[in-house]
């Protein structure tokens, strides 16, 4: 099974019956994310020219501006001083997320320049720590993933079809005052290009959320609507809006981060209720001091996580209800059963069906699992993609649930699980992320335990019928497999989601870039490396031996189950 951790997306975007209705991405393999040094060489000579030619307008402005908005600056520290104490300022974090949007130019991108200058001055004066960081696209006109898209036939309802550039100007790990010299580049029209700001609040609000500060702020500074020309023109023209209110919801309902916005020339009332308006007229320095400073002004504990009676109370009966489908698994699985003892003579013929139904039943509670545990730490959008149904076609990927898991039980006899929850993993602190990547190994386990107990107790009632007996212990045999399978350490699969939030910000960045492709070649080098296959076979058939289970009446089914063969 494959839990999305990276975003609240990935390739192939969500199992809906409607291709519209929810948010996904065709590929982020060519997204980027910089620090700010990187950014400016991103630009190019010619950049770094027009960064500099525009440094003597900026400067003359950034000083008549900084001069108004110190006085300010200084009342307002004085008054945060006066509320907290020192370790509240220890325990706050901020972030300060900028839109590098193509409309952002002129006087307007030297406004959005001094903001960023102003609350980094203010934030540094109060003595918390923060970080600043900007969003944009690598290129116009989609790039490489509307390239690589148009290559593969122009699939419809692609989704997100752009390169995002993620910016990090400042971490909040550094200690020097005020804001980058890099930051200067919102002055650069060859930096500003288009603009997805759903999941660059998410992104930030993860970043933040890996941070070990009680106290979080986010402060999003935003000029226009989210645009993506080349994602608009092939998929409904509301996706990047819509997900950016949901994305803005989610935070909203989870509310361990302080959520405020400010409007260049653009009114962000409509998905920010913490809010404030400039115009490019205006002089922004002290309002925008005092609006930072109303929005840092939260006591310490206030860090709730979602009420669960609010959090459940806009659920519906139907989003909980067990789904029809997976009532006539049990059904059908039983029922075969059923056939197998009592008429002994045709159970050959029902093991296949038999083992399907009880791997798809698996499958469903292995993904269930996953969702549960999401929604209880903090993923509010998890009952409305149906995942606490128990509907398995509201886990099913093309080719992690239907190709790949039939070529293995086909060819292999190993359990492979494929299904797939996209879960908006940005809502979730990084021990919830580790304990939801559990959850569904954990479902697989219990699975595993209920089969191993029924086929002790029952063991001596199934002496007249070994068919039935071997399908079991087949059955048991693949949850044990998939078992051991989601618990490797490989990007993609549950092992390394439990390790993930625990390891090197190196490595888990690599895990981000890789984790779409290496299940695919683990499973290539169990088909194609004999000693891959033979090491993972070995650590199987061990378990088998410590477990109880037959490995004898295991291949017994799995023969059954081949028919075809």
């Amino acid at each position: 099974m494959w839990v999305e951790l990276t975003k609240w997306l990935r390739p192939g975007g969500y199992p809906t019956s409607d291709s519209t209705a929810e948010y996904r991405v065709y590929t982020t393999e060519f997204d980027l994310v910089v620090d700010g040094d990187q950014f400016t060489t991103l630009l190019g000579p010619k950049g770094e020219v027009a960064l500099a030619e525009s440094d003597s307008d900026l400067d003359h402005m950034l000083s008549r501006w900084r001069a108004v908005a110190e006085p300010a600056a200084i009342e307002a520290a004085n008054v945060y001083r006066s509320k907290h104490s020192a370790d509240d300022t220890t325990d706050t974090v901020a972030c300060l997320l900028l839109d590098h949007s193509g409309s952002l130019r002129g006087q307007l991108a030297m406004v959005a320049t001094a903001i960023a200058q102003t609350i980094a001055d203010y934030w540094s004066r109060i003595g918390i720590r923060y970080e600043i960081l900007g969003f944009t696209t690598v290129s116009w006109k989609g790039g490489r993933s509307r390239e690589k898209w148009i290559r593969l036939g122009r699939p419809a309802h692609p989704g997100r079809l752009c390169d995002l550039l993620h910016i990090v100007y400042r971490s909040a790990d550094d200690r020097y005052s005020g804001a980058p010299p890099s930051i200067r580049n919102l002055a650069n029209d060859k930096s500003l290009k288009e603009n997805v700001d759903g999941e660059a609040v998410a992104w930030a609000a993860g970043r933040l959320r890996n941070r070990r500060e009680a106290r979080k702020i986010l402060v999003v500074v935003s000029d226009g609507a989210p645009v993506d020309d080349s994602t608009l023109s092939v998929n409904d023209p509301r996706i990047l809006s819509r997900h950016l209110k949901n994305v803005i919801a989610s935070l909203e309902n989870t509310r361990d981060i302080r959520l405020a916005a400010i409007g260049l020339d653009h009114d962000v009332s409509n998905n920010y209720a913490n809010h404030l308006s400039i115009s490019c007229t205006d002089e922004p320095s002290t309002s925008v001091v005092r609006f930072v400073a109303d929005a840092m002004d939260i006591p310490a504990e206030s860090r709730p996580l979602p009420a669960p009676s609010q959090g459940r109370r806009k659920i519906t009966g139907t989003k909980w209800a067990i789904s029809n489908l997976f009532l006539g698994l049990i059904a059908t699985l039983l029922g075969l059963a059923a056939v197998m003892a009592v008429l002994p003579e045709y159970a050959r013929f029902m093991v296949f069906p038999f083992v399907l139904a009880g791997w798809l039943v698996s499958l469903c509670l292995h993904e269930f699992g996953h969702a549960i545990v999401a929604y209880s730490c903090g993923d509010l959008t998890v009952p409305n993609r149906g995942y606490l149904t128990l509907n398995p076609l509201r886990y099913t990927h093309l080719q992690f649930s239907i190709i790949w898991p039939l070529v293995f039980l086909a060819f292999g006899g190993i359990g492979l699980p494929g299904g797939a929850v996209y879960l908006n993993t940005w809502l979730l602190r990084p021990a919830h992320r580790a304990v939801v990547s559990a959850a569904g190994p954990l479902a697989t386990l219990a699975v595993l335990v209920l089969l191993l107990a029924t086929i002790r107790v029952a063991g001596s009632a199934l002496a007249g019928s070994p068919t039935l007996y071997g399908a079991l212990v087949f059955l048991a045999f693949l949850q044990l497999s998939a078992l051991v399978l989601t618990l490797l350490p490989i990007p993609g699969l549950d092992g390394w989601g439990i390790l993930e939030p625990w390891l090197p910000r190196n490595w888990r960045e690599f895990g981000a870039r890789v984790g779409g492709i290496a299940p695919s070649l683990l499973f290539l080098s169990f088909l194609l490396v004999p000693a891959m296959n033979q090491i993972f076979w070995r650590l199987v058939f061990n378990l088998c031996d410590v477990t109880g289970l037959s490995a004898d009446f295991a291949i017994m089914g799995l023969l059954l189950f081949q028919f075809w063969r």
